[in-house]
């Protein structure tokens, strides 16, 4: 890894201000994010607490920053956004293969900054992002150097991640193998006393957070299995619903509201999730096949689709299918490069062994069952963004390189953080005075929109 340059992280810094200037005026989204907020609300209304980071953040903010939650969203989303933008640099500045080019990292860290995933026009994925901040630190600290207490700390951050989305339970578990299968490693190669004399203290502490970590979230769990059950089985039926209407477009059939009439059927009126599977697994195990097999060919254009850059906003998706095209074959041509010089390692026992590869592909496991799963959503798949972006910036390095003078390098990254970091929320449409109107409206009851201010009103009403 080479020395830390401060001028690149002023350069971001800069670009992230540059990025978001007139967000206050961006679309607010429907859905989910008003249910986070209304839940943040009920925890203070009760003087409760909650075990979900997410919830008490916006308790945070709703308390101590603004009690309006329109503005308490923006201000979730500003942070959000650039805490990941900010990780993702310093994750591409802890790989090896990739800290070497401080231009591909700037270059790769803007692209992210300019990714849907990330800054989109109405952010209905925040938590999703938000959770995955939770996770980057420790990865940032194993990516530097492979340690038992930096292990701990992500098998910590894996659980509290998981309060709040419950698919990170997967990498939380497959890492808790993971340390086991080290430390019986460590103990064969150094002895049992040579590895506790070793054992610094902060190991301690970390084992000690891990204890209590667990102990916390086991005394108060967010879901307990049926209800997890329950809700693996409504992902399944809306989700095989929206596959089986694709599939037979002759009859029309509402996903989210006629979903009960097909999987009844199909899978016997199921109590749950596993009851379905118990019921009918061959028309599981075959919407798994079609289902999974659609979302892993969509999984990494979906993960890198960006604001309009190279073709104008008005030619839609034809315009973002191209530049996604475009990226591709630019990081693919980068790749190739390093293959042929023999730059990148392609011994696949090499890959294997490698643990920076084992700690992102635990990461990526994360995505797991919303691929098999769910309807196609980049947001759920967040957890590959990581090993996604370590191989874009591996092609972008290649082609960098390729360009002998340092300072037209530095150039043209500069040009690039302009192009990708310039405002975005300049002369968008809002819905911001629409949903204003409808909270103010005393007679309306508008499922999904934002609450108002006095949040005991809200709950009253």
């Amino acid at each position: 890894m080479t020395r830390f340059n401060p001028q690149y992280l002023f350069v971001l810094i800069l670009g992230l201000l540059l990025i978001q200037v007139g967000i206050w005026n961006a679309p607010l989204p429907f859905g989910d994010e008003a249910g986070y907020i209304s839940d943040a609300m009920l925890l203070i209304r009760d003087g409760k607490t909650s075990l979900n980071l997410y919830h008490l953040f916006y308790v945070f903010l709703l308390k101590n920053v603004s009690s309006d939650p329109i503005n308490a969203h923006l201000i979730c989303r500003v942070f959000t956004s650039t805490l990941s933008t900010l990780l993702m640099f310093l994750f591409l500045s802890s790989v090896p293969l990739v800290s070497v080019s401080k231009n591909a990292i700037l270059i790769t860290t803007a692209f992210w900054a300019a990714c849907k995933l990330n800054i989109p026009e109405a952010q209905f994925g925040n938590i999703n992002l938000f959770a995955l901040n939770i996770v980057f630190p420790a990865v940032i600290l194993l990516m530097r150097k492979l340690s038992l207490n930096r292990l701990l700390f992500l098998i910590i951050s894996l659980l509290w991640a998981a309060q709040i989305r419950m698919e990170y339970y997967i990498p939380f578990s497959l890492t808790f193998i993971y340390i086991c299968y080290y430390t019986i490693v460590q103990i064969r190669s150094k002895g049992l006393c040579q590895m506790a004399k070793s054992s610094s203290a902060s190991t301690a502490v970390m084992f000690f957070i891990a204890v209590l970590s667990v102990t916390a979230t086991r005394m108060k769990p967010q879901k307990s299995f049926s209800e997890m059950d329950k809700h693996l089985l409504l992902g399944l039926e809306q989700c095989y619903t929206s596959l089986y209407s694709k599939l037979n477009p002759g009859k029309k059939i509402s996903t989210m509201v006629e979903y009960k009439s097909i999987t009844d059927d199909v899978f016997k009126k199921p109590t749950g999730f596993f009851d379905a599977c118990r019921k009918n697994p061959l028309e599981v195990a075959k919407y798994f096949i079609i289902n999974g097999s659609i979302n892993s060919a969509l999984l990494i254009p979906a993960l890198i689709r960006h604001r309009s850059i190279i073709v104008p906003e008005r030619f839609g998706k034809k315009g973002e299918a191209i530049q996604i095209l475009f990226v591709l074959s630019f990081v693919s041509a980068g790749l190739l490069i390093g293959l042929r010089e023999k730059k990148i390692p392609i011994n696949p026992r090499c890959l294997i062994s490698n643990y920076r590869f084992i700690i992102l592909f635990i990461l990526c496991s994360a995505a797991t069952i919303s691929i098999l799963l769910h309807i196609p959503d980049a947001r759920y798949w967040i957890s590959c963004v990581p090993l996604l972006f370590c191989v874009i910036s591996c092609g972008v390095r290649f082609i960098i390189d390729k360009i002998q003078s340092t300072k037209i390098q530095y150039a043209v990254s500069l040009a690039v953080v302009l192009v990708f970091m310039r405002p975005m929320f300049l002369g968008i449409s809002s819905n911001q005075e629409i949903i204003v109107k409808m909270r103010e409206c005393p007679q309306s009851k508008h499922s999904g929109t934002f609450p108002h201010c006095d949040w005991n009103v809200r709950i009253r009403s």
